[in-house]
């Protein structure tokens, strides 16, 4: 089974995050045993270069 999807962030500082997955699902017995996701990396640095950690 496969699934798309869009995610979409907006951190309270810094610049939002907008990528798109594509999950990919092993079923067995209608529940899900195995699950991988792509995803655009270049949009996935951009956040994590743009964006302030959370403080602990």
């Amino acid at each position: 089974m496969t699934s798309k999807t869009t995610n979409k962030f907006f951190p309270e500082m810094g610049a939002p995050y907008r990528n798109q997955f594509l999950w990919m699902f092993r079923m067995k017995d209608g529940l899900v045993i195995e699950a991988e996701a792509f995803l655009d990396l270049v949009a996935y640095q951009q956040v994590v270069e743009n964006n302030e950690p959370r403080p602990q």
